[in-house]
């Protein structure tokens, strides 16, 4: 009987510890993503601003920003 009680607890610790990590990198993503986002509509409003030269740099900046989200991925 206390293989199984231990087994049970082992289980819940890992449990218990499966849901922080998980909360954990839900939290960073979400904090990633909304930095993306906010970079990604200030690209777009100066790719619209601006015209020439400054509107191709811009546009390089968007790809590298949608290249950034695949990882190992270096520009």
């Amino acid at each position: 009987m206390p293989e199984n009680n231990t087994n049970y607890i082992l289980t819940i610790m890992l449990l218990v510890f499966g849901i922080i990590v998980l909360l954990v990198l839900l939290v960073n993503a979400t904090i990633y993503f909304k930095d993306f986002s906010q970079e990604l509509k200030y690209i777009k409003m100066e790719i619209e601003r601006s015209e020439g030269s400054e509107r191709r740099y811009w546009i390089r900046q968007k790809r590298k920003l949608w290249l950034s989200l695949l990882p190992f991925m270096r520009y």
